[in-house]
């Protein structure tokens, strides 16, 4: 398996900084476009709502992205995270 792929979001990591590689619109409404960059803190996922919350720093501000994994919202994205997200460095071999 190749853990340098972000299959989910439980793969992200603390601390490590991202940048929106395809545009994608969170479960708020919120577009994140290309070239959109934001520093990882971390996630939490609620299982009534199926839902994760995941907690981002943007420009020096805490901030939230919201995905809601079902057919009807970004279960889609949640699936290949890292064809929307990656990080900024590389992961060194």
């Amino acid at each position: 398996m190749d853990k340098s792929r972000l299959s989910c979001v439980s793969n992200l990591i603390e601390g490590e900084t991202y940048t929106v590689v395809k545009e994608f619109t969170d479960y708020d409404g919120n577009k994140h476009p290309v070239g959109e960059k934001f520093e990882f803190e971390l996630y939490d996922y609620y299982l009534y709502d199926a839902g994760y919350t995941i907690c981002i720093k943007k420009n020096g501000e805490d901030k939230i992205i919201r995905l809601k994994d079902d057919k009807k919202h970004q279960a889609h994205i949640i699936k290949i995270l890292d064809e929307y997200i990656k990080p900024l460095k590389p992961a060194k071999s």
